[in-house]
């Protein structure tokens, strides 16, 4: 339910008393009361039209003035933060370069130490093999001591890993 407009009438305009209320007292002193009430609110009105002639533009200006150093301040606000945005990419980017050499030579390394590996697995292969003989010739003679028995070496596992090293 919308709300009722306000009655501005008694603000704007006057009655006078007619007919039965023509003659009383107390009914023109209600209409005089209300005149001077109208006059004062115009009066006042008038001033505050006067002020606001003398004074509006200045007012206004000083809006806009504060507008303005707002705008500006928000403007460098904006550019300092970009600033500092374009900082941290600019330090992220020497970072990940950095990174990006570290990691090659660690990949290089890692791969040199892959080809050492199959190397040395691929000169035990003989090696092996030799030791291997040796002890077959030392049980056959009866001469293979105790912790060689246990120590047997698996050249096939060996041949495995250099084969996923390489």
């Amino acid at each position: 339910e919308p709300i009722p407009e306000l009655d501005l009438s008694k603000y704007t305009s006057f009655s006078v008393p007619s007919g039965s209320k023509a003659g009383d007292v107390k009914a023109w002193e209600k209409t005089v009361i209300n005149c001077q009430q109208l006059l004062q609110h115009a009066a006042t009105a008038h001033i505050n039209l006067e002020l606001m002639n003398a004074h509006a533009a200045a007012s206004w200006q000083r809006h806009l003035t504060n507008l303005t150093q707002t705008k500006d301040r928000l403007v460098a606000a904006t550019k300092r933060r970009t600033e500092e945005e374009n900082s941290i990419c600019k330090t992220r980017k020497v970072q990940q370069v950095e990174a990006s050499g570290t990691l090659k030579q660690l990949e290089q390394t890692a791969q040199q130490y892959k080809n050492n590996n199959a190397s040395i697995i691929e000169a035990l292969g003989p090696l092996t093999a030799e030791v291997m003989e040796l002890k077959a010739k030392c049980r056959i003679r009866g001469i293979l001591p105790e912790y060689a028995e246990e120590d047997e070496f698996d050249l096939e596992a060996w041949q495995e890993a250099a084969n996923t090293t390489s």
